[in-house]
């Protein structure tokens, strides 16, 4: 298999997923307020017959148009536009009391934020399992392995005298392992002063407010870790 028809399954397995959890977001919140549900779509247009089920009062369909997905809810105004996106008019007889107007606004609005809220819970759950299952990448070196003087932010220009070689053993006073922790450290201290203590070679001077994001997020591209040219892998 080509690397482009890879790059085009993985694109349409990621989009699959991303669009299933959004929409499921809007069915189960609908499901819970007591919303009538017609249909459950991933993709648009017309549904494909040969994947398209019913249980309950509502039918599963994936459709021919692979751009997205719907939850067609029971509604009193129906647009000819969207209708014609989520697979035609819904012919179903709904109890007035099961439309999406008649339940209380403070249920439409979960309902309506369902979506966004399940793509924000399913993110932060996929990284979570990947820290927890890979770790914390860290660089295991204080040793500076590269100075770009240019890119020294304004008000730490004494950090342009760091040589390849030098050892940083502390940053304010509190000593550092690894360069992970010297970049966080750099760019989320709250102190205006830094100070970085050079192994053998004393003490060097910043001065870059807290709020300089711009200027501290300088740092970790003016600064840059000495690392073994070791092959970390092969393709």
């Amino acid at each position: 298999m080509s690397s482009t028809l890879i790059s085009i399954a993985a694109l349409v397995i990621v989009l699959g997923v991303l669009v299933f959890v959004h929409e499921a977001g809007h069915f189960v919140a609908a499901k819970w307020a007591g919303i009538y549900v017609h249909r459950f779509s991933l993709g648009l247009g017309a549904p494909v017959k040969a994947l398209t089920w019913k249980r309950g009062e509502t039918v599963y369909v994936i459709s021919w148009l692979p751009l997205g997905g719907y939850v067609k809810m029971a509604s009193r105004e129906e647009e000819a536009t969207s209708s014609a996106l989520e697979g035609g008019r819904a012919m179903a007889p709904v109890p007035a009391e099961r439309m999406f107007e008649a339940k209380p606004v403070w249920k439409r609005m979960i309902v309506i934020m369902a979506g966004v809220t399940m793509n924000a819970i399913f993110a932060w759950g996929v990284f979570t399992f990947l820290a927890a299952k890979n770790g914390e990448q860290i660089i295991p070196t204080t040793i500076v392995g590269l100075v770009i003087p240019d890119s020294i932010p304004k008000g730490a220009e004494a950090f342009a005298r760091l040589q390849p070689g030098d050892k940083i053993v502390a940053i304010n006073g509190t000593p550092v392992t690894s360069w992970s922790q010297i970049i966080q450290m750099l760019q989320t201290s709250s102190a205006t002063h830094m100070v970085l203590t050079i192994e053998g070679k004393g003490d060097l001077v910043a001065e870059i407010p807290a709020d300089a994001l711009e200027h501290r997020a300088a740092l970790g591209s003016a600064i840059q870790p000495w690392q073994l040219p070791v092959i970390g892998m092969v393709q």
